[in-house]
């Protein structure tokens, strides 16, 4: 087979074995208040994360019941503590856990964990470290949300594998160290979710060619070719940093189930449009109308972490810079082999409906799972 066809193939194959739920991101949620020498907090933990690191399905049948979270109450709030520091810097305090609860985040259960930090050196009004050292190990792409409210302020930050311990200064908010935690968390969800990287392919596959003669042709030049898919990326850019802010901001809501599967709709009657033509020309509003349904995805993420109004600017112009910094950057390492490619007389011809053929099944596998909750595509 021809190495124009081979390349555009390995670029799809690591997509079409990602998860049909592309935003299942792990996350751990931190909720901390001071007062006076105590600290009072809660952790959050999603039972399968959990039951990653700790076999909660003792019965081994698939299904995790309360009488099993209750059996192992003990070792949880043992792991979830020993997990955990809080306290003055190299000071950390005692934790004390109470009895375990549970919620919902984004439909999926959440196990938490209520605690009191007695600090004998006090707590409110001096500088405040949190260490978080729990399912790292289990999920390297873990994060843990921390919301810390101390003297009447309210501050957020994120701790990764890479950064497991942060100190909120007494003097305020480090406004910095949250806005660079939500570049990079923006950043970090566009590499990982699969479903947005393969729309962005799939426009940049599309904008190299134009149509002519009742086919696919390659566009007058490499600057011709680089103007298309800037249009196509800025297009999708703005698209879905308006429905973003809009949802974030609650001015739009819709279900997350809803939005996934629009999602997974979008990239299925994209790459079908160029096996299929029905938009030939001005391929950016295309990109335009599917990037507003893209936003409101991005905003689910946001609003599952339950920022509050105070940082919630801050986090959102943060994230969506992040969003795009990451776009950027697959749309850079991509760019070049599709200029070179796109001259290529194979690539119009066989490359790319071979590759939309692919990349509409990988699509409608999700459109399917998400729609009936079933894992159409699982990893591995």
């Amino acid at each position: 087979m021809n190495r124009i066809l081979l390349a555009v193939l390995a670029l799809l194959a690591p997509l079409a074995a990602a998860p049909a739920a592309a935003h299942t991101q792990s996350y751990g949620f931190l909720t901390v208040t001071t007062t006076g020498d105590a600290i009072d907090g809660t952790v959050s933990l999603a039972v399968r994360d959990l039951d990653a690191a700790l076999s909660l399905d003792t019965d081994a049948d698939g299904s995790i019941t309360w009488g099993e979270v209750r059996g192992r109450e003990a070792a949880l709030a043992e792991t979830v503590l020993a997990g955990l520091r809080l306290g003055p810097p190299g000071e950390p305090c005692a934790l004390a856990p109470a009895p375990l609860m549970t919620e919902t985040r984004g439909g999926e259960p959440y196990l938490v964990l209520p605690f009191r930090a007695d600090c004998a050196g006090g707590a409110s009004g001096g500088d405040v470290e949190i260490g978080y050292d729990l399912l790292f190990d289990v999920d390297a792409q873990h994060r843990l949300i921390a919301t810390v409210s101390t003297d009447g302020a309210t501050r957020n930050l994120v701790l990764t594998p890479s950064e497991r311990t942060a100190t909120l200064l007494a003097a305020g908010t480090d406004g910095f160290k949250l806005f660079l935690g939500f570049v990079v968390h923006g950043a970090h969800h566009i590499w990982i979710g699969y479903d947005h990287i393969l729309f962005v392919i799939t426009l940049m596959l599309g904008a190299v060619v134009e149509r002519r003669g009742g086919r696919w042709v390659a566009v007058g030049s490499g600057r011709d070719a680089l103007i298309a898919i800037c249009k196509v990326v800025t297009a999708f850019t703005v698209a879905h940093s308006v429905t973003l802010a809009l949802a974030a901001l609650d001015v739009v809501r819709l279900p997350p189930v809803l939005i996934e599967t629009a999602i997974a709709a979008t990239i299925t009657l994209a790459a079908l449009n160029l096996v299929f033509p029905l938009v030939t020309r001005r391929l950016w509003l295309l990109a335009f109308g599917f990037g507003l349904i893209h936003g409101f995805g991005f905003a689910n993420v946001l609003a599952d972490l339950d920022l509050p109004a105070t940082n919630l600017v801050t986090a959102l112009v943060a994230f969506n810079i992040g969003v795009e910094l990451g776009q950027l950057a697959i749309v850079a390492v991509l760019l070049p082999g599709l200029l070179l490619l796109a001259h290529r007389p194979l690539y119009a011809r066989a490359a790319l409906p071979v590759a939309a053929v692919m990349i509409a099944a990988i699509g409608t596998a999700w459109f399917v799972g998400r729609a009936l909750d079933v894992e159409i595509l699982p990893i591995g």
